[in-house]
């Protein structure tokens, strides 16, 4: 018997890339639950990280080796909704409506007063369906309702901007709230627009995206030496790869901003890449607090994960 061989394309459809996203899911709950079962030592440390935010800097550790490199493969893993899945609970579909704002599609998260949210994701990242739990909870925390601002992330930077700006312009909000990238974004948009909230929420911003920072290339070698203390928590960065990171940024912009809103609040910690552009900020006239560096502690934006830091973090911004 003959067997003859031809080339097919391999088509996915949504329904595929569903369930590979709840298999790689599932596969990161195990492992997360595993390494929570296995952490002993710090117990009655109050200073200490807590054992859910150790588990997950150890898992970022080692998922270091399967991150992508090349910023095409980037865009594609930055673009999938896996927080959907691992992150925080999500509202009622019923709570949430599709809305437009100066022409930018937004989603709307029932309550009074919305706060706008500007979410991260490298410029190329970051959707609804990933950032639905953490605005639950800005929104659970506040009694407050949020508005999601869903800019182009097949864009320009400079269209990304404008967009931030065009909403934060038409619908004027009293606070704005925005993520890594999302807020170098809010920044550019107060640099060259009336864009301004009366007070800002900043979580692991950044601001200089040439990745030149001091911190950057510390905790980068950190994160590339994959240095760990005594009890095999990560020293440094935990989640990001520095090279990965620097490749897709500048690929992006170099541009850094030179002013901040009126009553800014920025959020970092000393493990991440961008402590620095956190101090950045703060010469500028922000108002940085900024974790001390405990091994196995605060990881970049770690404000969207369910973790008792992200939550005393959230209750610190806003209560």
């Amino acid at each position: 018997m003959t067997v003859y061989l031809t080339e097919t394309a391999l088509v996915l459809t949504p329904m595929h890339v569903r369930f590979v996203d709840l298999c790689v899911a599932s596969g990161f709950s195990c492992a997360y639950a595993l390494e929570r079962l296995g952490i002993r030592g710090h117990c009655f440390d109050p200073d200490a990280p807590s054992v859910q935010c150790r588990a997950l800097t150890r898992l970022f550790r080692k998922m270091r080796l399967f991150q992508p490199t090349t910023v095409p493969s980037i865009r594609r893993a930055m673009q999938r909704p896996l927080l959907q899945y691992v992150g925080r609970p999500h509202p009622r579909p019923a709570d949430v409506s599709e809305v437009e704002i100066a022409g930018v599609p937004c989603r709307r998260l029932v309550g009074p007063d919305p706060m706008c949210v500007i979410h991260g994701g490298g410029f190329i990242g970051g959707n609804w369906p990933g950032y639905a739990g953490y605005c639950a909870a800005l929104s659970a925390l506040t009694g407050r309702g949020v508005v999601f601002v869903e800019y182009d992330t097949d864009q320009a930077h400079a269209t990304q901007v404008a967009q931030v700006a065009a909403v934060l312009n038409a619908m004027p909000f009293d606070v704005a709230v925005a993520d890594s990238a999302g807020a170098h974004l809010l920044l550019c948009a107060h640099d060259d627009y009336a864009a301004a909230a009366e007070h800002t929420v900043l979580f692991s911003p950044v601001a200089d995206p040439t990745c030149s920072s001091a911190s950057f290339l510390a905790n980068g070698n950190c994160y590339l030496a994959d240095a760990r203390d005594e009890n095999g928590d990560p020293i440094g960065e935990a989640l990001l790869h520095p090279t990965v990171t620097s490749t897709l940024l500048r690929s992006i912009t170099t541009r850094v901003p030179q002013s901040v809103p009126p009553n800014t609040r920025v959020y970092a910690s000393e493990n991440e890449l961008f402590a620095d552009d956190a101090r950045y900020l703060e010469r500028l006239g922000a108002t940085a607090l900024i974790s001390p560096p405990h091994p196995g502690g605060h990881f970049h934006a770690w404000p969207l994960w369910d973790i008792p830091e992200a939550n005393a973090t959230l209750r610190a911004a806003f209560l």
